[in-house]
């Protein structure tokens, strides 16, 4: 089955606003130090801010691990509800 924006889209705003206000909060750092913490370029960052795409997985988990925050919580997914089949298998 082939990967297409469609399936990750919802994603992207999510991720997009939770960078922006990161950044925000982190206004100490510039534009420029943050692109070369993660090795990106000035469009690669823009396609992130504007919502077009998402950083591959390696640079999604230093960017997470740089803020504290989950990747669940970065791209804005909800939690399985305690009980579920799926919590269960998770959480062994």
């Amino acid at each position: 089955m082939e990967t297409t924006a469609v399936q990750y889209k919802p994603y992207l705003g999510t991720f997009s606003s939770n960078l922006k206000k990161l950044r925000a909060e982190d206004a100490h750092e510039s534009d420029e130090t943050f692109l070369q913490r993660f090795w990106i370029t000035k469009d690669t960052y823009q396609e992130w801010l504007q919502g077009a795409e998402l950083p591959d997985i390696i640079t999604l988990i230093d960017v997470c691990k740089y803020y504290n925050v989950s990747i669940d919580k970065m791209l804005g997914f909800k939690t399985f509800p305690t009980g579920t089949h799926w919590a269960e298998i998770l959480s062994n």
